[in-house]
C-alpha cells in the first residue's frame, strides 16, 4: 500500500530539517576553522606517548591543497612518521616531502602523525630525536616546521606536551608544558624533554647525560661559563637568548679514543662524546675537550651572520670558529703558546696535504669535511693576523659587513680580509682558497709574504710621521 500525500509531505520535510542542520553544523565547523576558535596562525603540537612515539598533529589557519615539511631526506618520514588523518598521504615531490591529500581534488586544515624516533643516518643532517641521558631526547624542530612557496620555513606555534614528570627545556624555560611557543631567532631550535637541566644559572642552562665521566661534567660545568662570559665581552654583546648546552655520553665503545661531535643552533649548542679514553682525565682528553667547546660555543655568535645562499663555503664559519676558539683558549690560560702553535702547525699540514693537485672548493663539494677546518682554520689564522684585534676583531667587522648586506659569502670573506691586510693579500689569500694548489705551502708563503710587506709598509710609514713629529 502506498502512503498518503500528508506523510511524504512529512517525511520530505524532516529529511530537509536535517540536511539543513547538518548544512548548518558543517558551515559552523568551517567557520571555525577559518577563524572563530581556530588560531589565525599556523600550529603543532607534539605530544609524548607511551613507549617513546610522539603524535604530532598540525593545525592550520586555513584548507592547504598540501604541506611541504622540507627536503626528503632518505625516505625518513616514509619510514618514521605514519599518518593517522584518513585520505592523506606523504609523497616525494621534487626531492621534498610533501602531505597532501590522496584525492587531489581536497584540502585539508589539520593532520596528525604517530612519529618514531627512527634515526634519519645522514652526515651533516640534524637528527630529528637525538638520545640524552637514559630517559631523555634532544628534538630539532626544523624537521617539523613546514615550508612556504618562496623557498623559507613557515612561522608556526609549537605545543610540546612530554609525559607526566617529564620537563621541555629551550633557553631559559623549563616547564612541563610548552605552550604557543616560537623562537626569538629565524631559526629552528633543540627542545630538551626529560628530566630537570643539571646545569642552570643566569649565563647557561645545560643538561649532562648521568652517564658522563664525573671529571668530564666538571671541566664543562666549570668551562663553558667562562668562554660564553669571554666571548660576551670580546664581541661585545650578548646572546639574544640565554645559551643552552646539551651534553651527550656514549661510553667507552672505543677503547683509547676520544671522539667528539658537535651541533650549533642559534644560542645553543651540543656535544656528542665517545670512546673509552674519556673514562679518565688526561692531557690529550682535556685538550680536544676544551678545544671542542670553544669550537661550537664561537658558533654561537658567529650566528649572528648568515649566508647569502647554502653555496657559501663551510671552511668560512668552521675554520673561523677554530680560530676564534684557538684565540680564546690562550686568553683564558686553557692553552699555551706552545698549544697554540701545534694547533696551527697541525691545521697546516694537514691542510697542505689535502690541497694538493686540488682546490678547496673541490674537497667541500666532495664532502672532504676536514678540510673545511684545517684549511678554513689556516685561511682564517691569516685573516686574523692582518687584523690589530685578531680572529674575535676580524670576525666582529665580517659579522657587521654580513649583517649590514643580509648575508655573507667568500667575496665578502676576502674583501673585509684586505681591509686590513691590504689589496695584494686579500688576492693572494684569495688565490690560495679557491684555485688548485699544486704546491700550496709555497702558495701559503705567497699570501704571508703579502701580508709582511704590507705590515712593513705601514711600519715604515709610521716611522716617516714620527720623524715628521720631531
Amino acid at each position: 500500500m502506498g502512503l498518503s500525500q500528508s506523510v511524504v509531505r512529512s517525511v520530505a520535510f524532516a529529511f530537509a530539517v536535517a540536511v539543513c542542520v547538518a548544512l548548518a553544523a558543517l558551515q559552523v565547523g568551517r567557520a571555525k576553522s577559518a577563524g572563530g576558535t581556530r588560531s589565525s596562525q599556523a600550529a603543532v603540537t607534539l605530544r609524548e606517548l607511551p613507549g617513546g612515539a610522539w603524535r604530532v598533529t598540525y593545525d592550520l589557519p586555513r584548507d592547504v591543497a598540501q604541506l611541504d615539511l622540507g627536503p626528503n631526506f632518505g625516505d625518513y618520514r616514509a619510514r618514521a612518521w605514519r599518518v593517522r588523518t584518513g585520505g592523506v598521504e606523504i609523497a616525494v615531490e621534487e626531492g621534498r616531502d610533501v602531505v597532501r591529500p590522496i584525492d587531489r581534488r581536497r584540502r585539508f586544515n589539520t593532520i596528525s602523525f604517530d612519529v618514531s624516533k627512527a634515526a634519519i643516518g645522514l652526515p651533516r643532517v640534524y637528527e630529528t630525536f637525538t638520545p640524552l641521558g637514559a630517559n631523555g631526547a634532544l628534538i630539532f624542530t626544523g624537521h617539523f616546521q613546514p615550508w612556504s612557496g618562496d623557498g623559507a620555513r613557515r612561522p608556526i606555534a609549537f605545543n610540546v606536551e612530554p609525559l607526566d614528570g617529564r620537563f621541555v627545556s629551550v633557553f631559559d624555560e623549563v616547564t612541563p608544558r610548552l605552550e604557543n611557543w616560537r623562537s626569538r631567532f629565524d631559526n629552528p631550535a633543540f627542545l630538551y624533554i626529560g628530566d630537570a637541566p643539571s646545569m642552570r644559572g643566569p649565563g647557561l642552562v645545560g643538561v649532562v647525560d648521568s652517564a658522563t665521566p664525573d671529571w668530564v661534567a666538571q671541566e664543562v660545568g666549570a668551562f663553558a661559563p667562562e668562554v660564553i662570559g669571554y666571548l660576551s665581552a670580546r664581541f661585545g654583546w650578548t646572546l639574544q637568548a640565554t645559551p643552552n648546552l646539551f651534553v651527550s655520553y656514549g661510553g667507552d665503545e672505543t677503547p683509547g679514543r676520544a671522539m667528539f661531535e658537535g651541533d650549533a643552533l642559534p644560542a645553543q649548542f651540543r656535544i656528542g662524546l665517545r670512546g673509552g679514553a674519556w673514562e679518565r682525565r688526561s692531557p690529550f682528553a682535556e685538550h680536544i675537550l676544551r678545544a671542542g667547546v670553544a669550537h661550537e660555543a664561537a658558533h654561537l655568535w658567529q650566528t649572528a651572520a648568515r649566508p647569502f645562499s647554502e653555496d657559501a663555503p663551510d671552511w668560512i664559519h668552521e675554520g673561523g670558529a677554530d680560530s676564534i676558539a684557538a684565540e680564546t683558549l690562550v686568553a683564558l690560560g686553557w692553552w699555551g703558546a706552545q698549544d697554540l702553535r701545534r694547533r696551527r702547525h697541525m691545521a697546516k699540514a694537514a691542510c697542505f696535504r689535502m690541497l694538493r693537485g686540488v682546490s678547496l672548493p673541490a674537497l667541500e663539494a666532495r664532502g672532504e669535511i676536514a678540510a673545511s677546518y684545517d684549511c678554513g682554520q689556516t685561511i682564517n689564522d691569516l685573516a686574523a693576523r692582518a687584523h690589530p684585534e685578531g680572529a674575535i676583531g676580524f670576525w666582529k667587522d665580517f659579522i657587521s659587513r654580513a649583517r649590514a648586506e643580509g648575508g655573507y659569502d667568500a667575496d665578502l670573506f676576502f674583501e673585509v680580509a684586505g681591509e686590513h691586510g691590504g689589496p695584494q693579500f686579500a688576492d693572494a689569500l684569495r688565490r690560495f682558497a679557491i684555485l688548485p694548489q699544486a704546491r700550496p705551502s709555497e702558495a701559503l708563503l705567497a699570501v704571508e709574504a703579502a701580508l709582511d710587506s704590507r705590515s712593513a709598509t705601514r711600519s715604515a710609514a709610521g716611522s716617516i710621521a714620527k720623524a715628521g713629529d720631531h
